[in-house]
C-alpha cells in the first residue's frame, strides 16, 4: 500500500508538539510517555477522513498506541 505524503508530520511539528505538552500523556491510552523515542504524533482527524498533518490536528501518543489505532481504522 502506497502512503500519502500528508500522512506524516514534519520533524518540526513533532518536536513542537512534544515541547508544548510538558506532561507527555498519550491521548490514546492516557499513559505517560517517558521519552521522545517512544512518542509519535497522532492525527486527531484521520487522514482517511480528511485530516491533515498539521500541528492543530496532532496529539501526543505512544508509538505502539498510534500504530495499533491505525490498524483498527
Amino acid at each position: 500500500m502506497k502512503r500519502k505524503n500528508n500522512e506524516f508530520f514534519s520533524k518540526k511539528i513533532k518536536k513542537q508538539l512534544w515541547e508544548n505538552n510538558s506532561e507527555h500523556i498519550c491521548a490514546i491510552c492516557k499513559g505517560k510517555i517517558w521519552n521522545f523515542e517512544d512518542y509519535e504524533p497522532d492525527h486527531i482527524i484521520p487522514v482517511a477522513k480528511g485530516g491533515t498533518s498539521t500541528y492543530e490536528n496532532a496529539q501526543l501518543s505512544h508509538r505502539k498506541c498510534n500504530r495499533k489505532k491505525g490498524k483498527m481504522q
